[in-house]
């Protein structure tokens, strides 16, 4: 799982359809809101912090991105692994 730095709000309307959710954690009852951007795969989504409950009580949103989407995705992320090793 990759986790762009990019902000949330950025990150949603880049991928229609993904919405940021408000829950109580199963395990502490806290109120947490998916905000961190992440990439696996062909989903494009938002998951919670670590509230110090585990990973196992992180709460996460989706959408499959389109094959257009992480063709972009891609580029831009070779594009910047060019940049860092100096190629």
């Amino acid at each position: 799982m990759l986790y762009p730095e990019v902000n949330f709000k950025q990150w949603c309307d880049r991928y229609k359809g993904l919405i940021p959710i408000e829950r109580n954690c199963k395990c502490c009852g806290r109120m947490v809101r998916t905000t961190i951007p992440f990439a696996l795969s062909n989903l494009r989504g938002l998951v919670t912090e670590d509230d110090g409950c585990g990973e196992e009580y992180r709460i996460s949103t989706c959408v499959f991105a389109t094959q257009n989407e992480r063709n972009k995705w891609a580029s831009e992320f070779n594009s910047l692994t060019e940049v860092l090793s100096g190629s």
